[in-house]
């Protein structure tokens, strides 16, 4: 139980977390406005285009044309953004701290049974 709320606190995972919410928030609310649509079929065409649009603002096969369904696809796109931003910050600044860390000596040791004569 701790290890799994240590992990639940890890930055990189809240926001991959963020993303998963999103999109599955995304494609059910694209199902209900876009319903009537032949491009959205089920919810994996829907959660196919969330991702899609999350990722690259989509490639134009799938399009919401209902407004609703479009004023969806304007908040996935801008919340898509943030969000993507926001991982690839949050792994950097991983790897910077880790850097800093390392420059200054102050890496975690991780040997067992050791001696360490000063």
């Amino acid at each position: 139980m701790k290890v799994l709320k240590e992990i639940s606190q890890h930055p990189l995972i809240k926001v991959i977390l963020g993303i998963f919410i999103l999109s599955l928030t995304g494609a059910t609310l694209v199902i209900l406005f876009e319903g009537g649509n032949d491009q959205f079929t089920d919810l994996t065409d829907a959660l196919w285009w969330v991702l899609v649009t999350i990722t690259t603002v989509g490639y134009g096969d799938k399009v919401p044309v209902t407004p609703g369904g479009r004023v969806i696809g304007i908040l996935i796109m801008f919340s898509g953004v943030a969000l993507l931003s926001l991982f690839t910050a949050t792994i950097s600044s991983i790897f910077v701290a880790r850097q800093i860390k390392e420059g200054r000596g102050l890496e975690q040791i991780k040997a067992k049974d050791h001696l360490l004569i000063c």
